[in-house]
């Protein structure tokens, strides 16, 4: 299932691979797809738009937005992977990576054991806990931290349990449309107490009118956002603070899609950057921004994958995305304003993700 000849160990107990050590094919099929067809599925609200939207007194789920990575765990009753000798491990799909014998997933593998689980595919997100300032972890954060060869940052990774895929054998895609049942069977699992490692996500049903209310309340108590899901179809809106910025698009990931058409269509995500003047003689220095991967249908991702692909230029540094895809860089001309909820600021790498372009 795993192809420990890819793995990198960064302790004893710890190792991580990139890209392409899930060698089970259905699993990855099944994880791909959920991925594709609900995952991207999410759409983007403006916390200005919440009062505008959810107007009448539906029950609704309110789940706080952790900001971490998503990742899928596999477990397995009675069979152990790698050297850490552990039931379960994370994944990410369609990419492949893995990291195996995270003492959070060993935490995870025992309370469904206790639960009397065999088999479980799971969609998580791995974080990190705030700070004793109370002030909030980001994905890059918790990217260096799996990265990372210190055990003692290994421990401190958390995991939030966001909904079931497959357990024992019974898929559980389809369920989006009674997610109330799916909800209650996550407490059952896992608990709902968030000071444990492993937690049911943090949430709760309420009338959709009170909404933009609790939105405000989750952001004072410094969570990233919201989730909102239906409880009676699929569908699902993450609300974060709005914030937007005028970016030139200096390079794209494209999609994974497998010989069965399965997989992200068009672009995957785009890497943005700001310009400012760095000489007199007319040139500009692009500066790496961000990553944009949501807010796009896959119509707009074939397409704009169509338009950036005969921009390619030749690769300036080696980058890739969170799952260790490449990006392709093109030529700095296409204008895209993106929407975020924060501003997180990389140092180390400041000095490394900086290309000139001559002004256009």
């Amino acid at each position: 299932m795993i192809d420990e000849s890819r793995l990198t160990r960064k302790s004893a107990q710890y190792a991580i691979s990139t890209s392409n050590a899930v060698n089970d094919r259905i699993l990855m099929e099944v994880a791909s797809h959920y991925q594709a067809n609900v995952m991207s599925k999410m759409t983007a609200l403006k916390p200005q738009d919440l009062a505008k939207r959810y107007t009448g007194h539906e029950p609704v789920l309110a789940m706080s937005k952790v900001d971490g990575e998503g990742v899928l765990v596999y477990f397995e009753a009675g069979r152990t992977f790698g050297a850490s000798q552990c039931n379960a491990f994370v994944f990410n799909a369609p990419s492949g990576r893995v990291r195996l014998g995270l003492p959070v997933v060993d935490v995870l593998a025992q309370k469904l054991s206790a639960q009397g689980v065999q088999k479980a595919l799971l969609r998580c997100e791995l974080y990190l806990p705030h700070s004793a300032d109370g002030k909030r972890h980001s994905s890059a954060d918790v990217a260096r931290a799996s990265f990372s060869s210190d055990p003692l940052l290994h421990k401190a990774l958390k995991l939030a349990l966001l909904d079931l895929i497959m357990l024992d054998g019974q898929d559980l895609r389809p369920q989006q449309s009674d997610f109330g049942t799916t909800w209650a069977r996550m407490g059952e699992l896992v608990g709902v107490d968030e000071a444990q490692p492993v937690h049911r996500a943090m949430g709760r049903e309420m009338p959709e009118s009170e909404l933009p209310a609790y939105f405000e309340q989750q952001i004072q108590a410094s969570q990233e956002g919201l989730v909102v899901r239906r409880l009676s179809r699929p569908e699902m809106v993450k609300v974060k603070p709005h914030l937007t910025f005028d970016t030139v698009v200096m390079g794209y990931v494209a999609g994974d899609v497998d010989e069965d058409g399965h997989g992200e269509p068009g672009v995957a995500s785009i890497l943005c950057g700001l310009v400012y003047p760095q000489s007199p003689a007319g040139q500009l220095a692009v500066q790496v921004f961000a990553r944009v991967g949501s807010g796009m249908d896959d119509a707009q991702r074939k397409a704009l994958l169509a338009q950036l692909q005969p921009d390619a230029v030749p690769t300036p540094i080696a980058m890739t995305d969170s799952d260790g895809r490449p990006i392709v860089f093109v030529k700095p001309r296409h204008v895209l304003e993106i929407e975020g909820d924060d501003i997180v600021g990389d140092v180390r790498n400041s000095s490394d993700a900086i290309a000139t372009a001559t002004s256009q």
